[in-house]
């Protein structure tokens, strides 16, 4: 494809970065962010809980929603936030339309995109990306597809893109063959090749659209919902599959390591849909998003229909009532308002612990890292990029405990909700909450540090060998010797 300088970078990326306290002198080559103090970037996080960030082997790995950015307009103060926080994933947006924004011609700024993928490979994160919106000129749709002019917020984002159902490769099939180029008059064929040639290696798994059944689950035709609202995906669930099929075909022959995910799911029966119209083969990852039906509670949004493990167990109950087995889950949008900083705080080590006991969750991404944004989820203030939540601090030790940790056991009972994990150095750990107002539970450790939601050392009773402890609905980590 030629490059097009067509755009501003500031119209696909979001803004804002994220300062946390500096400590002693600062060196001379750290980073202001916005009002806030100086920060100091560096590759990968140092992890309390002795996992390497860089490790494939990783089971769970948990990030965020796209590199914030300083005021100097780079996303080196980001990075250093992502080590602070201990994040091993993201998901960053290779959003189509603001890529390719006339026919086979890209922004000139593709170095933009070339420096990002090549940090994250040097800082081991796992990167999802996310490639949604259709430009106007690939529409399928005449009334967008005739505009000649860039327009961020036109809806033909959400459409069908033209030449979808035609071959995928120049000579005529949809089989990868080496050397094969793709169909210029499949756009969205095209644009996948061009992409996966370019990040070969350096993108371990591309997410297909977003949120294609939101916001009612349509499995037909059609641009709005019965009662008006804008669907995300205009077409049937027929032409989603068309969509992975696609994708899939050109990820897996361009660079075989790579993955397809779904696209961020909400609806049991739109999974159910695309295994019936034979879309198994062409994805390897159930991508979900949570955000809970009981929102007032972390309780609440980690365990009802709409909340995390809700979506997940519906998800999985959809795969094995239709015989489908081998496929993982991410988890791309989930989190906790911040105008309730303790139940924010609360749900980061529960909903953690909880994706890794699962065993097939590989990823976590926190969806919003600035406030205000949707719902304020956000960890911190994007104003003066200085003021961190609670939740900001419970995601620093949730990942410096559990990242790496395996399940040993779940001792959730009728009152207690919580896991015993390995973690990465050996060493016991368990993670326990009140599923009501209070519950006492005792832990098989002569001893052991008791650390709350914020990695504050706890009383602890120790009574014939075993330590005794009063839960209420905030998490604890317990680390045996």
């Amino acid at each position: 494809m030629m490059t097009l300088n067509r755009l501003p970078r500031t119209l696909m990326l979001l803004a804002g970065a994220i300062a946390i306290p500096a400590c002693g002198a600062l060196p001379p080559d750290s980073l202001q962010t916005g009002d806030g103090p100086r920060i100091h970037p560096s590759s990968t996080p140092v992890l309390e809980g002795g996992a390497n960030p860089a490790d494939p082997r990783l089971t769970t790995r948990f990030g965020n929603q796209s590199v914030p950015r300083g005021k100097d307009d780079t996303h080196e103060a980001g990075y250093a936030l992502m080590r602070d926080l201990g994040m091993t994933t993201l998901r960053e947006g290779w959003n189509w339309k603001y890529i390719e924004v006339k026919k086979h011609q890209n922004v000139s700024w593709m170095d933009y995109f070339d420096a990002k993928a090549k940090r994250f490979a040097e800082m081991g994160v796992m990167v999802q990306a996310m490639v949604t919106d259709t430009p106007d000129w690939a529409s399928s749709d005449p009334q967008y597809a005739s505009k000649t002019s860039f327009d961020a917020n036109s809806p033909g984002k959400y459409t069908v893109p033209a030449g979808l159902n035609k071959p995928i490769f120049a000579d005529g099939t949809d089989v990868y063959k080496p050397g094969v180029k793709p169909n210029p008059d499949n756009y969205f064929a095209d644009y996948m090749h061009d992409m996966v040639s370019r990040y070969k290696g350096q993108i371990q798994l591309w997410q297909v659209w977003n949120e294609p059944d939101y916001p009612a689950g349509d499995l037909g035709a059609g641009s709005k919902t019965s009662d008006g609202r804008q669907r995300y995906w205009t077409g049937s669930v027929q032409d989603y599959v068309r969509l992975l099929k696609v994708a899939h075909t050109v990820v897996k022959g361009v660079d075989p390591s790579a993955r397809i995910t779904l696209g961020g799911l909400g609806y049991e029966s739109y999974l159910a849909a695309i295994l019936d119209h034979g879309g198994a083969p062409y994805f390897d990852v159930v991508d979900f998003h949570a955000y809970g039906s009981d929102t007032r509670t972390s309780n609440g949004v980690l365990n009802s229909d709409w909340g995390f493990l809700g979506r997940y167990r519906v998800m999985k109950e959809t795969l094995l009532k239709k015989g489908v087995s081998g496929k993982t889950f991410t988890c791309s949008e989930t989190g906790f308002t911040s105008e309730n900083a303790e139940e924010q705080a609360r749900y980061v080590p529960k909903l953690f612990a909880a994706a890794i006991a699962q065993g097939d969750i590989e990823a976590v991404q926190w969806a919003v890292f600035t406030n205000p944004g949707h719902r304020n989820m956000g960890l911190i203030d994007q104003a003066t990029l200085s003021k961190k939540t609670l939740g900001y601090q419970a995601y620093q030790v949730a990942t410096g405990q559990l990242t790496g940790a395996r399940l040993v056991q779940d001792l959730t009972t009728s009152s207690v909700q919580g896991y015993q994990f390995k973690r990465a150095d050996g060493k016991p750990l368990y993670v326990l909450w009140a599923s009501g107002d209070g519950a006492t539970a005792t832990i098989p450790l002569a001893s052991g540090q008791v650390l709350s939601k914020l990695g504050k050392a706890m009383a602890s009773k120790v009574d014939g060998g075993k330590l005794r402890l009063e839960l209420t609905g905030d998490p604890v980590f317990v680390i045996g010797s």
